[in-house]
């Protein structure tokens, strides 16, 4: 997902400003990294002291991604398990409590 956007972006100069630099930074660093991303419906941004963080789900699936910028300003993926309340490998972003009290309200 993240490839083909950058490759779109590439293309379509315009979808810069219509993505925002936030966006663009989080695609650049997924694609770079192989991070992939999944191709999941819905997307939000949240940001707070400390935290700048993009939460990613399906209604279908018990998983929620959570792509957090780290100090370097690259982005690192995490992961939550909705039906388990439990986040993968027992590790947690900053910025974590506002990610459970997102996914609480969802």
């Amino acid at each position: 997902m993240a490839t083909a956007y950058e490759r779109a972006m590439n293309a379509n100069p315009e979808l810069y400003e219509k993505l925002g630099p936030d966006m663009v930074n989080l695609v650049r660093m997924l694609s770079t990294y192989g991070l992939g991303g999944l191709s999941e419906t819905n997307w939000r941004k949240l940001e707070g002291e400390g935290f700048h963080l993009f939460v990613s789900w399906n209604n279908d699936d018990d998983w929620v991604a959570i792509f957090a910028e780290n100090d370097e300003g690259q982005f690192e993926r995490f992961g939550y398990n909705r039906k388990e309340e439990r986040w993968a490998f027992g590790v947690l972003p900053a910025g974590a409590g506002a990610v459970l009290n997102f996914i609480g309200n969802q």
